[in-house]
Order: structure tokens, then C-alpha cells, then sequence
């Protein structure tokens, strides 16, 4: 892991480690619990900044196949009228699934 990375990983976590001790020596749980909770927000968001590309996940086919099947249901199709060519071959693009 990059140096860089592992301090940013920290100073985004100081919220949540600050929460430990708002809980621990201060006995303060609304104050702690709300630092939880703004410290885990914090980290999502940044864990997220890491990868700012879209990711081509499988699920939107599935989702299309599963809206199709509603219609036409022992037929699963990925597209109902292809009016382009396609491969039949390519399972994120043939008409029939």
C-alpha cells in the first residue's frame, strides 16, 4: 500500500477514532455515536474517491432480462426488439439470454 494512502486513511478516520475516546475517558454517547457516525461517512466518501470510474457490473443486464420476463415470461430476452444487429456470441449484447 502506498504511503500517501495509509495517512489519508487515517486523517479521514480521526472522527471515528475520536469516537472511541468520546466513549471511552468522556462517557459522552450521543457525542461519540454522532462522531461514529460523521467518521464512517468520511471513509465511505473517501474510499469511494479511490475508484471514480463507472464499473460495467453485470446487474443492469439481469435487472433488463428480469423487466422482459414480466411480458414474455419463459422467453428470457435481453432486448425485445433488436433493431440493430447483434452477436449472438456476446452475452451482454445478444437478444436471447
Amino acid at each position: 500500500m502506498h504511503e500517501h494512502l495509509v495517512y489519508e486513511l487515517l486523517a479521514v478516520s480521526l472522527p471515528a477514532l475520536a469516537s472511541i475516546f468520546c466513549f471511552a475517558w468522556m462517557k459522552s454517547d450521543k457525542f461519540a455515536l454522532f462522531l461514529l457516525f460523521i467518521g464512517a461517512l468520511v471513509i465511505r466518501l473517501y474510499l469511494i474517491s479511490l475508484d471514480p470510474y463507472l464499473q460495467d457490473w453485470d446487474e443492469r443486464f439481469h435487472a433488463l432480462v428480469a423487466k422482459n420476463m414480466i411480458e414474455h415470461p419463459f422467453k428470457p430476452m435481453l432486448r425485445i426488439n433488436p433493431i440493430m444487429p447483434y452477436d449472438y456470441t456476446a452475452w451482454c449484447c445478444n437478444h436471447i439470454w
